[in-house]
């Protein structure tokens, strides 16, 4: 079973490689900042992720925790911490 500690900071690092994001770019980002430009109901930096990039997390978490979400669900994960939230409740 992978290891859950410091799932967040994983999460956040994974998104900055996989998102070709300069974390310079984002700076005041916290776990509950939005990920996703459409996501704008919590103030502060967004990450600046699309909702073409919604395909690339949902690989990136496959391939790197082995969960498999619906897009449907994915659309959801608005911040690394509930995305880190989600991983928790599924992981096997």
């Amino acid at each position: 079973m992978e290891n859950l500690e410091n799932l967040e900071n994983k999460i956040y690092e994974k998104l900055l490689e996989k998102m070709d994001i300069s974390e310079s770019d984002i700076e005041g980002f916290t776990f509950d900042s939005p990920i996703f430009t459409f996501d704008r109901t919590t103030e502060g930096v967004c990450m600046g992720l699309d909702s073409l990039d919604t395909l690339e997390l949902i690989v990136t978490i496959y391939e790197t925790w082995g969960i498999d979400i619906p897009p449907e669900e994915a659309k959801n994960l608005l911040t690394v911490n509930m995305i880190a939230d989600y991983i928790r409740k599924h992981i096997g």
